[in-house]
């Protein structure tokens, strides 16, 4: 695709196929919108419609659905940072995550009776962001949400015991599956 012009119709169905088959095996996808990259004012935004494919895993009467969304846990760092000990020296949120936000929102069609298994919704917020994790059910639309939101800043080291507790609260939400009853 050239920098400087819209993709045509082709390279959208590719992409539009290329996005679907990476969420769900088997899957086409439709209606893709994306944003102007050359727009520095455009929010960054991606959205396709995928149709068919093969979102869960039968286990014996459930399904078993893999989220496709990132899992923010960040459970090897926060085992990292505290093998170290003690932090000496100031901390720059920008290092951690920066100032920008992440939204990643799956709202999924399930078959008529079907009934999803759902963790509880999530959330931490400190100097260094904020994280929500939402999982409902409304009818046959299962929604799964996920936001991350970090800050600009530079904090003492004093709160080097507040950025790991932000980062333990945010990895409880390490959910990967949602069991699917019918």
């Amino acid at each position: 695709m050239s920098k400087s012009t819209k993709p045509d119709s082709a390279e959208r169905a590719r992409t539009t196929l290329a996005i679907a088959n990476a969420i769900f095996d088997g899957s086409a996808g439709d209606s893709l919108q994306l944003f102007d990259g050359r727009d520095l004012t455009a929010e960054p935004r991606i959205s396709v419609l995928i149709k068919h494919g093969k979102a869960a895993s039968d286990a014996g009467g459930t399904e078993i659905l893999t989220i496709p969304l990132t899992n923010f846990a960040v459970t090897n760092l926060i085992s990292a940072l505290e093998a170290r000990g003690a932090r000496k020296y100031p901390i720059s949120s920008e290092k951690v995550w920066g100032p920008r936000t992440e939204v990643q929102d799956l709202k999924l069609t399930l078959p008529a009776g079907w009934k999803a298994k759902l963790p509880a919704n999530d959330s931490a917020s400190s100097v260094f962001g904020t994280y929500v994790a939402e999982y409902s059910q409304s009818g046959q639309q299962l929604r799964i949400s996920r936001r991350l939101t970090g800050t600009d800043g530079v904090y003492p080291a004093s709160k080097y015991a507040e950025l790991l507790d932000w980062m333990k609260k945010m990895s409880a939400d390490d959910v990967k599956y949602v069991i699917l009853e019918h």
